[in-house]
């Protein structure tokens, strides 16, 4: 499996609700952060400490995000995100779909 050319691979967590997830990438694993009442709606990585935290996007029909990173080795990696919430706030499940190449 490629995008542009390299290697990718992917995954898919659910995340229930009251649950915390976390997903391993190439370069550490990130705790999942989710804010569903933060506005602007927004996906970012953080490294210190390692999350990816998600404001705002509860939403039934699902948002995408593509993150790109910069490694130690000069090149970069890409993180496409999709993510999908069942429910409302804290009552919400989410599913999470993401590659990374």
């Amino acid at each position: 499996m490629q995008i542009d050319g390299r290697a990718a691979t992917s995954g898919t967590i659910v995340i229930g609700a009251g649950q915390k997830g976390t997903i391993d990438l190439p370069w550490g694993k990130f705790e999942l952060v989710f804010n569903p009442l933060s506005q602007p709606q927004n996906v970012q990585i953080s490294i210190s400490p390692p999350q990816i935290i998600f404001d705002g996007t509860d939403n039934a029909l699902g948002l995408t995000s593509i993150i790109n990173l910069p490694l130690s080795s000069g090149q970069q990696a890409t993180l496409n995100i999709a993510i999908y919430a069942i429910g409302e706030g804290v009552a919400a499940n989410r599913i999470l779909h993401y590659t990374v190449a």
